[in-house]
């Protein structure tokens, strides 16, 4: 041992080498460290988690488990097809952009957020402007700033650029209805999922959509500094894929000038008595069919179940400030936002609930919202308590 070495050791048992915790993306595999061994914590941070892991009374760590990896129903040869391909996801909601991640953190691919439509735009010309390409854009539709629409629309007219003009959009709505399909074409939309996303069902149409404007022979830098492949320009080397979607085959060709395609601190809040409807035959809350969503996904459920525990209280302030401010927009966009977040866990009752004021919402229908709403709020509190020894 040199004297330098022998110095450095003497120097390690004087002092104390600093706590380390890393975050990374649910499904990633955890990297082990020769010299310290890191508390892992998953992203997006929650303040409950990291105390968790962090003793007030001790200088220790409490251990936290690696996340779990869940395997993908993707073959070898699929994943190898898509891998370095970069998506992005835009939605204004945490938890929505957790389900989206959770999916593809089981592809080989590279993922940006954004969280309104302008965001997106903005990302989109960033990344032509760095000679840099997205693969797949997972698009909500209504969101605050500029809804998804208006966003694809923008794409599509080549006002983020030109490079991108028929960059595979999926949309990914709550509105199941008739009609909604056509609006999504209008838009110019290439396909679309409805939530609460199902994994099983949103990864064969990511992959596929992605293989339609990919190929990953093509060497350059990455947009997002993590792989080293871009995109082939080439329409003409797309590979023809049969479309497992039921709606815009992949291999066609988009038309952007028709856009018809031919192919805070959380906020508290005081809970009446939870007493959810009687005799009522919807559970309160569907937890094996949402886990079921998620590949069964047992770290991603948790995850955002915790996340709406913690934001649905501010949700519920906001909407709360909006009924007396006679705000029937904010309503809208709030109530839509709890609805989404209720049934990506799988909180039914609150889900219909806040589904009722959203459509009241709607029509402007502000004192029948006044009447509605705190019943909507009790039967939050009943999920809760559902929820909390779980």
């Amino acid at each position: 041992m040199s004297v330098v070495d022998e110095n450095w050791d003497n120097l390690l048992k004087k002092i104390s080498i600093p706590h380390i915790c890393m975050l990374q993306s649910i499904g990633k595999q955890t990297t082990y460290y020769a010299n310290f061994t890191p508390a892992i914590l998953t992203k997006p941070l929650l303040k409950s988690e990291l105390l968790k892991v962090v003793d007030s009374t001790s200088s220790e760590f409490v251990d936290s488990p690696p996340a779990q990896q869940v395997e993908s129903s993707a073959t070898d040869m699929e994943k190898e097809s898509i891998a370095g391909a970069h998506v992005l996801i835009v939605d204004d909601n945490a938890i929505n952009i957790e389900v989206a991640r959770g999916v593809l953190d089981n592809l080989p691919v590279s993922v940006k957020i954004a969280n309104n439509g302008e965001q997106a735009l903005d990302i989109v010309r960033e990344c032509e402007k760095e000679g840099h390409y997205l693969h797949c854009i997972l698009m909500d539709c209504q969101m605050p700033v500029m809804d998804g629409y208006a966003c694809t629309s923008a794409i599509r007219d080549g006002r983020a650029g030109q490079v991108h003009q028929q960059v595979p959009i999926i949309a990914m709505t709550a509105n199941a209805m008739l009609g909604e399909k056509e609006k999504c074409i209008a838009a110019g939309m290439s396909d679309y999922v409805t939530k609460p996303i199902v994994a099983s069902m949103v990864e064969p149409k990511i992959i596929n959509w992605i293989q339609s404007a990919y190929s990953p022979q093509f060497l350059g830098k990455s947009v997002m500094d993590e792989t080293r492949v871009v995109h082939n320009e080439m329409a003409d080397e797309r590979p023809s894929l049969a479309s497992t979607s039921g709606f815009v085959e992949p291999s066609s060709p988009l038309s952007p000038s028709s856009h018809a395609l031919p192919t805070t601190p959380v906020a508290s809040i005081s809970f009446t008595t939870p007493s959810s409807s009687e005799g009522s035959d919807t559970p309160i809350w569907e937890k094996s069919r949402a886990l079921m969503r998620l590949a069964n996904n047992q770290v991603l459920f948790d995850k955002i179940c915790e996340m709406f525990i913690e934001s649905v209280p501010r949700k519920c302030d906001e909407i709360k400030a909006a009924v007396n401010d006679k705000d029937a927009s904010k309503v809208k966009l709030v109530s839509h936002t709890i609805k989404g977040m209720a049934g990506d866990i799988g909180a039914v009752r609150v889900q219909s609930r806040f589904s009722d004021i959203e459509r009241l919402a709607k029509h402007e229908q502000l004192l029948e919202i006044d009447n509605a709403l705190p019943e909507a709020i009790n039967e939050i509190a009943v999920f809760l308590k559902e929820l909390k020894p779980a």
